[in-house]
């Protein structure tokens, strides 16, 4: 969708405040297994509740996120030129693969 894909990464102590909860792989790893993508040129962490700050400072072409967002009501819209919001394929979290890891097997 443009030239460069910046990815916006929550820290722990970020993703503690959002779920409620430690986050199953630390950032650093989490960070590591974006970075590896082919497609990522740059994956920058932001430690506050929201992505808002950094999406100010970048002020992105295209702000992208999930199709589970409204482009009406993502943070950060007004610094960016345009919002798009995606399906991202199957519909996998962390915490699912973790439910199904612990189910016995039939």
């Amino acid at each position: 969708m443009g030239d460069a894909l910046i990815v916006g990464l929550n820290t722990d102590r970020s993703f503690e405040m959002v779920k409620g909860r430690k986050p199953y792989m630390p950032e650093d790893e989490r960070r590591e297994v974006l970075e590896a993508l082919w497609a990522v040129d740059e994956v920058v962490l932001f430690d506050e509740e929201t992505p808002l700050e950094l999406i100010e400072e970048i002020k992105p072409n295209i702000l992208v996120k999930g199709s589970d967002h409204d482009p009406k009501t993502v943070v950060g819209r007004e610094y960016a030129g345009e919002v798009r919001c995606i399906d991202v394929g199957a519909d996998v979290h962390t915490t699912d693969i973790i439910k199904k890891i612990k189910e016995p097997t039939p």
